[in-house]
């Protein structure tokens, strides 16, 4: 049961994924604004006609505009930002834990948390 869970995570991103790709190529021009687009054909065999204009029509739709500017608007500005780069919180943990030299096998998420928002200069961004 946990293995379908993981698969249907896994399957939604890639859609999601595959969506946003599909909008920026065929749907946008260079500035984001929307243009009119027949169906790729490098993709016709997965995609159908209705499948594709219903994809327009809903990418077109007014609702579907606010709540994406809704959601770049607050991603955009993250109350506590990651200053880790590509480091992710895995290599984090185990540079911290090979710097303490530590038998320890894992941090404190308070203390992964607190770590992954200080800056280059060593300086802690925001008040965290």
């Amino acid at each position: 049961m946990k293995a379908d869970k993981i698969l249907y995570s896994i399957g939604r991103k890639r859609l999601r994924g595959f969506r946003s790709f599909l909008s920026n190529k065929f749907l946008k021009d260079e500035e984001g604004k929307f243009v009119e687009a027949e169906r790729p054909m490098k993709y016709a065999e997965i995609i159908s006609t209705d499948e594709w204009d219903n994809f327009v029509a809903k990418r077109r739709n007014e609702k579907f505009h606010e709540v994406s500017d809704k959601n770049r608007k607050r991603a955009s500005k993250p109350a506590y930002p990651y200053k880790k780069g590509r480091t992710g919180y895995a290599r984090l943990q185990q540079r911290i834990l090979a710097e303490e030299k530590s038998d320890a096998t894992s941090l404190p998420e308070h203390v992964l948390w607190k770590a992954a928002r200080v800056g280059k200069d060593g300086a802690v961004v925001e008040a965290v």
